[in-house]
């Protein structure tokens, strides 16, 4: 008996143990930011009301096919992810959304106004918020200066 409960308690230690994740993508999905650790991340915030939001749409959609490039958008209505799915298809968003109560590191701070994006290098220096679609597409251009938009 002894045995087997120092082996359970093993076994919690090693899979009870895992640090909670930052982000649901569709509920089943979830991601943690060092997972972009060495590749150039944009975190969109956006709402569908927000017409300078879905303007940006095309411009995040480029960086995300770029290579070692990724576009995470934050919902700022926080919305379930049944219905952001439904706005991500609705617009054409080929990059995942999460609602706003995603984890976000400590050194982000919250926009007071929409389109805002941050980015962040590969080495997870942070810049921004980048507030407006103009904005935002002379950050993306300094860091893609061949980036077609």
């Amino acid at each position: 008996m002894r045995k087997h409960s120092k082996f359970i308690f093993v076994l919690f230690l090693v899979f009870g143990c895992q640090p909670a994740p930052d982000f649901s993508i569709d509920g089943k999905k979830t991601g943690r930011w060092h997972q972009f650790d060495g590749q150039w991340l944009i975190i969109s915030y956006w709402a569908e009301w927000c017409k300078p939001c879905l303007e940006e749409i095309p411009l995040l959609n480029e960086v995300q096919s770029l290579p070692n490039a990724s576009v995470i958008g934050i919902n700022f209505d926080n919305q379930s992810l049944d219905s952001i799915e439904k706005v991500r298809q609705k617009w054409g968003m080929n990059y995942p959304t999460v609602q706003l109560n995603t984890k976000a590191p400590s050194q982000w701070e919250m926009p007071q106004m929409l389109p805002a994006a941050f980015i962040r290098d590969p080495q997870g220096q942070l810049s921004g918020p980048y507030y407006g679609k103009a904005v935002l597409e002379e950050a993306v251009a300094a860091f893609y200066p061949n980036l077609n938009h």
